[in-house]
């Protein structure tokens, strides 16, 4: 009984959730989400970003109508733990005067081995801090909190080239994907996952190894956490469902936004219908009594 309560839950969180793997060296994004389609027995699995064979670290995959939300997660900040290795000593006060000329707009050249078109682009670089600094002078540890498609293996080769020793990257660790990171999630290895799922199918003690899959498996509305949230009178569910604008009298509260933000729309139980771009502040809808207040792009629940 207990384990056909906790698999009919499971496959509800699979419909529609999102899970943080944190992903081990040595094998692809493509190659986690492999895994993740055969553990799930579903191909509707994807990712928020690629990170090299190489990288570890936050690799945030949607299940389901999970995907949907993705490309918001890819849209932004990555915060990464990095390490860098200089070709001859320096000083960590050489350094550290380095870094604060990477901190701010720069303009990269993708990487040869790089996926996209190889022209210089500008990314914003938000933050670095020093963490640990050698005795030897031959290598760093920092924090890097980025824009996304920001290519940190560059990063470090840049860094090398203003300092006039060389450098490249050493080991590199995501540890924040948007609202995402290791420290306010539950993420797990796909090779953690896939001892669960085998154990979930053990007769008696099964339906314990089920229900701590589905706590790992979180709401896509975390994803969008960092979004305006637009609530909406309950019987509006339906039309937001079939992808109708929202107009100003059925909202019932709005965080604050101006015309032009993306937002999100949620119904009384706070569960997201939908994500659409303001035509009108939130002031203005909460008073308005006609008008469309959101134009709906995309539907996320129904």
């Amino acid at each position: 009984m207990l384990k056909k309560l906790y698999s009919k839950k499971l496959q509800e969180k699979i419909a529609r959730g999102i899970i943080v793997i944190d992903k081990e060296a040595g094998i692809t994004s493509h190659d986690e989400v492999d895994r993740l389609r055969h553990i799930f027995k579903t191909r509707r699995i994807g990712h928020s970003g690629t990170l090299d064979p190489k990288v570890t670290g936050v690799l945030v995959c949607g299940l389901g109508k999970g995907t949907k939300v993705l490309e918001y997660i890819l849209l932004s900040q990555k915060i990464y733990d990095c390490e860098i290795i200089f070709h001859k000593k320096i000083t960590q006060d050489q350094f550290e005067t380095t870094l604060q000329k990477f901190i701010g707009t720069i303009v990269q050249l993708p990487p040869v081995k790089s996926s996209v078109k190889r022209v210089e682009r500008e990314r914003n670089i938000y933050g670095i801090e020093l963490k640990n600094f050698a005795s030897n002078g031959r290598s760093a540890h920092m924090t890097c909190a980025v824009e996304r498609g920001t290519y940190i293996r560059k990063l470090c080769h840049d860094m090398g080239t203003e300092l006039g020793v060389g450098a490249h990257m050493g080991d590199l660790r995501r540890t924040t994907a948007g609202p995402f990171n290791l420290n306010n999630s539950k993420p797990i290895t796909s090779q953690y996952l896939q001892k669960l799922r085998r154990k979930g199918r053990v007769p008696l003690i099964g339906w314990w190894y089920l229900k701590k899959i589905i706590n790992y498996i979180e709401p896509i509305e975390r994803a969008l956490n960092m979004i305006p949230k637009i609530t909406v009178d309950g019987r509006l569910d339906g039309p937001i469902r079939s992808g109708a604008d929202l107009f100003a009298p059925g909202v019932l509260n709005a965080d604050n936004c101006v015309t032009g933000d993306m937002v999100q729309i949620v119904n009384q139980n706070n569960t997201v219908l939908a994500v659409g771009t303001a035509v009108m502040d939130s002031k203005l809808m909460v008073q308005s009594q006609k008008g469309v207040a959101v134009e709906v792009s995309k539907v996320l629940c129904g």
